[in-house]
């Protein structure tokens, strides 16, 4: 028998693209390309229209904001500078180096004329989850600390956020929160964080020879995503801090 896996309004679905200016790079300095979605103010508002979403590609574009240099003999001069760069798809933040960097097989190249990065970003799902008992300080009592064994790479669909703050949809992190039945006194304890899930990424470093100590940025960045979102969903009409229908307005 041909059974229905679910109602059929999985038609609905939405693509974007949007593009968002980071920091700009300094030299010597170690940089994870990552991002999530509460960086993206459009895409943000999209997302609680819709009950997943995605990151399918991101163009990362690097531009340097010079592209002459001078050499000289009063010692206040830098040097051209080099870009080294490493796909970090295990979403490591340990601290790099130029030679770590330069160890896992990075080539320089010249930071002279603008660079477009092109890939399928990922967000990582930790594996089973067990508990060690730690001691912070010799004679406290040990504590329970939860601890992921494993990781991996996930390239689907993730779970959208209910709601957006209209005035600020970047610095506010949007909370699903499971729902409450009526009466019940009880509380969410799973909550999930769904616009803070980071993106991975690669790592750069640009090397320079800067004899007066003082870093000044040598190129501009900017973060092109395109997302994805499918199957519809709306909580217009829902209080999303008490779950209350709201009564819509009729217009003037």
């Amino acid at each position: 028998m041909a059974i229905p896996r679910q109602i059929n309004d999985s038609g609905q679905m939405a693509r974007i693209k949007e593009t968002v200016a980071f920091v700009d790079l300094d030299p010597n300095l170690g940089y994870n390309f990552n991002f999530n979605l509460s960086q993206f103010r459009r895409a943000s508002q999209l997302a609680p229209n819709f009950k997943w979403y995605k990151a399918t590609m991101v163009e990362w574009t690097i531009e340097p904001l010079y592209n002459t240099f001078q050499d000289g003999i009063t010692g206040a001069e830098v040097t051209v500078p080099y870009i080294y760069m490493t796909m970090n798809r295990t979403q490591d933040q340990t601290g790099i180096g130029l030679a770590d960097i330069q160890a896992m097989g990075a080539k320089p190249s010249k930071l002279v004329a603008k660079q477009v990065i092109k890939y399928r970003p990922n967000w990582c799902s930790p594996g089973l989850n067990s508990y060690a008992n730690v001691v912070i300080t010799p004679g406290s009592n040990a504590i329970a600390r939860l601890t992921n064994l494993g990781l991996k790479a996930q390239f689907s669909y993730l779970a959208s956020p209910d709601t957006v703050s209209a005035t600020n949809a970047q610095n506010v992190p949007q909370y699903i929160v499971p729902q409450i039945p009526p009466g019940t006194g009880q509380d969410g304890l799973n909550a999930v964080n769904a616009n803070q899930v980071v993106y991975n990424g690669h790592t750069v470093w640009v090397d320079q020879e800067v004899p007066t100590g003082t870093l000044q940025p040598v190129a501009r960045v900017t973060c092109t995503v395109h997302w994805a979102f499918k199957d519809p969903h709306c909580t217009y009409l829902v209080d999303p801090e008490t779950y209350q229908t709201v009564t819509p307005q009729l217009p003037a």
